[in-house]
């Protein structure tokens, strides 16, 4: 039976977040990856006359637990296995917001390679970016 009615936003939205490849499909995609996460499952409810749709994702139970920033910012450092020099990298950069490669390296005793390695991975990681034109680039902390 087919839907009567596609929401074409959330339907955008998971296909970015690489969790559905197009219509009717994602629901094991979406159910593995919060599996793996160690996620609750996901509440999935319609009627019998395919009327609505909803999902429910639930908080991760260590989240939950979470009291104050601190042990969130933990608990998302855990998560995403961030090494020492990237913590520092991230310190630094979050009070010296237009700080360049070369200063983060001597105020932290690191060589330029190294600082560029570490930005580049948390890159990767989407937790770190940087905006604006060359000589007044921005850093920002995306997560």
């Amino acid at each position: 039976y087919s839907r009567r009615y596609r929401n074409r936003r959330i339907g955008e939205f998971l296909k970015e977040m690489h969790l559905t490849e197009g219509r009717n499909t994602g629901f094991r995609k979406i159910r593995n990856a919060l599996r793996n996460n160690g996620s609750p499952e996901p509440l999935f409810e319609t009627d019998e006359e395919r009327t609505y749709f909803s999902t429910t994702l639930f908080i991760h139970p260590y989240f939950a637990a979470a009291q104050s920033n601190e042990a969130i910012n933990e608990a998302i450092n855990e998560a995403i296995k961030l090494t020492e020099r990237e913590q520092r990298i991230l310190e630094y950069v979050q009070t010296h917001s237009k700080a360049t490669i070369m200063e983060v390296a001597q105020v932290l005793g690191l060589n330029k390679s190294t600082v560029d390695r570490m930005v580049r991975s948390l890159k990767e990681k989407g937790i770190l970016t940087r905006q604006g034109p060359n000589r007044d680039r921005t850093w920002i902390i995306l997560k």
